[in-house]
């Protein structure tokens, strides 16, 4: 073969993550990551979403990278809606949108580029069609508002140029806390970090999220009001006592309060174990209505009911708690407050907590989360393979050829510049 010829070659690498401290590449020549939208939260989900200046493919898979993110993945009909609303239009400009799901491994299977199983699909009209016959449209765009059958999806070459919509999932709180369900409180989103804020008709039963949230007489809320505001979960962000519109619910400086429903409804906050290990739980409930709250208070953990009651005002109205329970990752440790002896009438309750893990859980093992692919490229031109990786931190990493490693490839891209045959 003709070394000076155009002809394409093949090239396969393979990536090893390491338990190793991460080294890091100069980026002195890197381009500032231009970012038209966010970060704005999909309260739906809890996650992260960036909309970024529009190029190709490859750019737009290394730019989400450096966001901190993967291009997003569409797991239903809601989130391709909110997705569809929230860029595809952003400042007036309307976009064709980058997703993370491509084919460019094997024709026809597709998969999401951050690893999701999701099955979700939102195919135009007649896609995917690989460009027809002798196409090659490994990458998908969500159609924007100029095309036909907007927010539907086609599938295109990597080489034209969209505008990439990112998602990252927020960070997990610290392993081991602590957690405090006043200081961690936010309407940003529910579920919110490890905390999440509901009401269930059963003591122990299926919990319901709260869906409305916002700012009433100076309190924050999450509630689902099915009659007066309740149930709800209240909390005063001010650096002074706030009494509600009714005037009789006082709550102190950064105090947080919840309140049953009125057909017996429990309102529910839960705590979700975010690691293995032993946890203390310690905090009281209170009484926080001048008129002496009457409620029925509960810890739920592992099957397990801590009751109580809280009569009256103030501290000491109610029970204080310190205690420990064993709770695996994802185990729910819930606060439910009922509607007590005095029917419907007087029932806010004041409520502080804060759960510390006190051993540490098991490390988890490196694994490669997105493989490098293949690419087929000109003689002479620059190719960049890219490799992402989970476990617990830190990570490294380590670009290896035929078994060898490569001197200096310990990042989580790797560019060959000049490409030859050989």
């Amino acid at each position: 073969m003709n070394q000076n010829s155009l002809a394409p070659r093949r090239l396969a690498w393979a990536a090893c993550a390491l338990l190793l401290h991460l080294c890091t590449a100069a980026t002195s020549t890197a381009q500032p990551l231009s970012i038209l939208a966010g970060p704005i939260t999909n309260t739906a989900n809890g996650h992260i979403y960036y909309l970024l200046a529009p190029t190709n493919w490859i750019g737009a898979w290394f730019n989400a990278d450096r966001a901190g993110g993967r291009l997003a993945t569409i797991n239903d009909a809601a989130e391709n809606a909110w997705v569809f609303d929230t860029f595809a239009n952003y400042g007036g400009v309307a976009r064709n949108l980058w997703l993370g799901l491509r084919d460019s491994a094997q024709e026809g299977n597709w998969v999401w580029d951050s690893g999701d199983p999701s099955i979700y699909r939102n195919w135009a009209p007649g896609e995917p069609d690989n460009g027809g016959a002798g196409g090659n449209e490994d990458y998908v765009v969500m159609r924007g508002p100029a095309l036909s059958s907007p927010g539907t999806w086609s599938d295109v070459s990597g080489n034209v140029t969209n505008a990439p919509v990112v998602e990252k999932i927020p960070p997990a709180p610290p392993a081991t806390g602590p957690f405090n369900l006043a200081a961690d409180f936010s309407t940003n989103q529910n579920p919110n970090g490890v905390w999440s804020y509901g009401y269930s008709t059963t003591l122990g039963g299926p919990m319901t999220l709260h869906a409305q949230r916002g700012n009433w007489a100076g309190l924050d809320f999450w509630r689902t009001d099915i009659s007066l505001g309740v149930p709800a979960v209240y909390f005063n962000p001010a650096n002074q006592t706030v009494t509600n519109a009714t005037g009789t619910v006082v709550l102190g400086s950064r105090q947080l309060s919840f309140h049953p429903g009125p057909n017996g409804e429990f309102c529910v906050i839960r705590f979700t174990a975010p690691t293995n290990g032993q946890y203390q739980i310690s905090g009281a409930f209170t009484g926080v209505d001048t008129n002496g709250t009457t409620t029925d208070v509960h810890i739920l953990a592992n099957g397990s009911v801590i009751n109580g009651v809280v009569n009256g005002f103030g501290p000491g109205s109610g029970p204080p708690f310190d205690l420990t329970a064993s709770l695996q990752a994802g185990d729910h440790l819930d606060f439910a407050v009922g509607r007590g002896s005095n029917d419907f009438s007087f029932d806010s309750t004041g409520l502080s907590a804060i759960i510390t893990r006190t051993n540490p859980p098991t490390g988890v093992a490196p694994t490669i989360t997105s493989q490098p692919q293949s690419w087929t490229v000109p003689v002479g031109a620059d190719v960049t393979f890219f490799v992402l990786a989970g476990g617990t931190a830190p990570l490294g990493y380590q670009w290896r050829h035929e078994g060898t490693n490569l001197p200096g490839a310990t990042n989580t891209s790797l560019t060959l510049s000049n490409v030859q045959c050989g």
